[in-house]
């Protein structure tokens, strides 16, 4: 039988404080070439907690706690939408060297709230980002990451609203949490599934009925 959980050293080599965006701390549960399940940790921003982009994996999104507002983007022609500034990027967490300026592109958005024990599916190719709805409150979200569809050699894109070609800063993000965070950061998700954390092991859980489905 597959194990659930990755062992707590691993998820803790796995896991980062500023992930994307300082407003954003990453819990990886269990991490495999078909599928990554992990744990997003986000503080309430006025605007999305990262720029539009796309990603390189289907995924689908469980909301644990609080409120979400998922925006989503789609091209569009000159005079519609607002301008973007579309970069490639390519993570210097695979040996990716950042950001490229691409050119210029407008995009109409699209919002949608889902609030605690509600899910939503996204395609890779789709453009998106989101923000907590709940000023004070961590909005925790639960992630099924799928295979990849872009090889990770590969860039993808991101797009940053208004003229400056310069890409968003990279100082300070991230960083490798202590065990101390990993271990808070558990408790918090095992308290919000119903299940327990025993020592550096992870006790299995039993199944739960909101489960993002394998």
């Amino acid at each position: 039988m597959t194990q659930q959980y990755d062992d707590f050293d691993t998820i803790l080599s796995n896991s980062f404080c500023g992930w994307h965006s300082p407003h954003l701390n990453y819990l990886c549960l269990k991490r495999t070439p078909e599928r990554v399940h992990k744990v997003y940790f986000i503080e309430h921003t006025e605007d999305p907690v990262v720029s539009p982009h796309n990603h390189r994996f289907n995924f689908e999104t469980y909301v644990l706690r609080g409120d979400v507002v998922h925006h989503t983007y789609v091209p569009c022609a000159v005079k519609q939408g607002e301008l973007y500034q579309k970069f490639h990027y390519h993570s210097p967490n695979v040996g990716g060297e950042g950001f490229a300026w691409v050119g210029e592109q407008r995009l109409q958005e699209n919002r949608q709230c889902y609030s605690a024990g509600e899910r939503f599916f996204l395609w890779a190719d789709k453009i998106h980002t989101l923000r907590s709805a709940r000023p004070g409150k961590i909005l925790i979200l639960e992630q099924i990451q799928r295979e990849d569809i872009v090889p990770a050699r590969a860039s993808t894109d991101m797009y940053q609203k208004g003229i400056s070609h310069d890409p968003p800063s990279l100082e300070g993000l991230y960083r490798k949490p202590d065990r101390v965070a990993v271990r808070e950061w558990l408790d918090t998700y095992f308290s919000l599934r119903g299940d327990s954390l025993r020592g550096d092991s992870l006790a299995k859980p039993e199944a739960v009925s909101k489960a993002p489905p394998s």
